[in-house]
């Protein structure tokens, strides 16, 4: 069983989440614009050998009127 989230419905930041029950990790990283931060964390995973890279990356632009 699990208990709802304490965090409010608009949360912005970054968390992660590891279930060990399906060997799974989940890290939700906020970022509000596509910068060249976001760029270079992409290419480091994409190029160094000791990081491990996502086996599914999810960008969205949201725009909230």
């Amino acid at each position: 069983m699990t208990a709802p989230s304490p965090l409010p419905i608009v949360y912005h930041g970054d968390m992660e989440v590891i279930s060990k029950l399906l060997g799974l990790r989940i890290t939700f990283r906020w970022q509000p614009v596509v910068d060249d931060m976001v760029i270079e964390l992409i290419r480091l995973w994409a190029t160094d050998d000791e990081t491990d890279p996502p086996f599914l990356l999810v960008l969205s632009n949201v725009l909230v009127k």
